[in-house]
């Protein structure tokens, strides 16, 4: 008589059991959060208001907040922009103002080293900041 051997390895029917838990529970639990980047220390902003329209600095630092990052200074800059600029201040490689213009909806970005600000990168508002699809949320139609 032979024996019956076992198969070794784990059955198809136990991978689709083991991924229907897996889906399950990462559904039902949106808390856990996997975005793995927010786990890092959030990148320091400075937003300055260069339209003129009166409020859009605050209405932009609520929006970057609630994105994870931490808006440390709003305020006004000193002329009217026609294009919004994201200004890296710490690193020539742009790594954090790319990071802020990409969430955004900015092209344009730049390096200005400047550590003594205490900010990793700077965003000046245009007169361009009705095409963001970030600030078109109904909670901030102008």
């Amino acid at each position: 008589m032979a024996k019956n051997k076992r198969k070794k390895g784990i059955s198809p029917l136990t991978v689709f059991i083991l991924i229907v838990i897996l889906a399950f529970i990462v559904y039902s639990f949106p808390q856990l959060n996997l975005n793995f980047h927010r786990y890092r220390e959030p990148i320091k902003v400075e937003v300055l208001n260069g339209c003129g329209k009166k409020g859009l600095a605050r209405r932009l630092t609520e929006v970057l907040r609630d994105e994870g990052f931490d808006v440390i200074y709003i305020g006004n800059a000193k002329k009217i922009y026609d294009e919004t600029i994201v200004v890296d201040r710490l690193s020539k490689s742009k790594k954090y103002a790319r990071t802020v213009a990409k969430r955004i909806g900015v092209r344009k970005v730049v390096a200005l080293i400047d550590s003594t600000k205490g900010i990793q990168t700077t965003v000046i508002i245009g007169s361009d900041y009705k095409k963001f699809k970030i600030l078109k949320r109904r909670e901030f139609v102008f």
